[in-house]
């Protein structure tokens, strides 16, 4: 059994940074999330590491829906089990971008956080992108990307490690263009037929060309080059057992563990307060391409939804 304490005395429910409906849950759900990523003993402490921000004010985003956590659950081709937390930070020049932090729990998971900048349609993404690129040795690989994209969306959102070089420079694609488009403005058409029939299998209906909303992630890093496209049409989605099912599908379909991800997931829907269980708990599901193959899914959640 894995002792049920507040997870760190600085951001605890005692401090009145959460939601009511947040106290009961924390100090219980997330080491149970960490064990059942391979974690052992070590859950306890990977979970407090996992909320060390959480309390800190932030801006809220169409994704978290007014909420002050996300998670993630991630499945890979190697059948890694991997949980994230997401929580908002303060911006400290008082811009109008989103600061969030994300910090993952599993074997093998680096220990130092992710910092991620989300941007309004007219803010200062441009600028933090290049500085991003640049400092990962591809800002002429953006700029190419951006003559491509830019026509079609626009960069809502920067993603950094702080262990490494390399960033993520998401684009949100507009509602007059689709994946497709996107995918062929880059040269990449082809991966559009594996994407499109692994989205179907997540949705239980095959995705329209110009459905909406999607987004469009570039790994830019000296080494390789990813991509990642998502949609939160599956948010949109009633949480029922056919959900389910079609989610493990999906993540068999990857090469992932699915029974580690179906176990979290009804781990997090079974923790909601019961006149909340009705509420979508999925936010948004992305798909990570390297190579030209499918590696990885990753799932947003939302676990209280109001």
């Amino acid at each position: 059994m894995i002792e049920q304490r507040t997870l760190t005395p600085e951001c605890g429910p005692e401090q009145g940074f959460l939601d009511p409906a947040f106290q009961p849950v924390l100090p219980r759900i997330l080491p149970q999330l960490a064990l059942l990523t391979g974690l052992g003993d070590r859950s306890q402490e990977a979970a407090r590491k996992a909320v060390a921000g959480l309390g800190q004010a932030g801006a809220r985003t169409c994704i978290d829906g007014g909420s002050r956590l996300l998670l993630s659950l991630r499945a890979e081709a190697s059948a890694s089990r991997k949980v994230s937390v997401l929580t908002p930070l303060a911006s400290p020049d008082g811009s109008q971008r989103a600061l969030w932090e994300q910090r993952w729990m599993g074997p093998g998971c680096l220990p130092k956080p992710w910092r991620i900048e989300a941007f309004p349609p007219q803010g200062e993404a441009w600028k933090a992108a290049r500085e991003a690129a640049r400092a990962s040795s591809r800002l002429e690989r953006l700029q190419q990307l951006q003559a491509r994209l830019g026509p079609l969306g626009s960069i809502r959102f920067v993603a950094r490690s702080s262990s490494g070089t390399g960033c993520w420079i998401g684009w949100q694609l507009d509602r007059s263009s689709g994946p497709l488009e996107a995918l062929r403005s880059c040269g990449l058409e082809d991966l559009w037929t594996p994407a499109s029939r692994l989205f179907g299998l997540l949705l239980g209906r095959p995705p329209r060309p110009r459905s909406r909303p999607w987004s469009l992630a570039l790994w830019l890093s000296p080494e390789e080059e990813s991509l990642r496209l998502g949609t939160s049409l599956w948010g949109f989605q009633p949480e029922d057992a056919a959900k389910r099912v079609r989610l493990r599908r999906t993540v068999e379909e990857v090469g992932g563990d699915a029974c580690f991800l179906e176990a979290a997931y009804k781990l997090l829907a079974a923790a909601r307060p019961r006149q909340r269980r009705r509420a979508c708990l999925g936010r948004a599901a992305e798909l990570e391409i390297r190579n030209e193959n499918i590696t990885g899914l990753e799932i947003f959640l939302r676990p209280l939804a109001a």
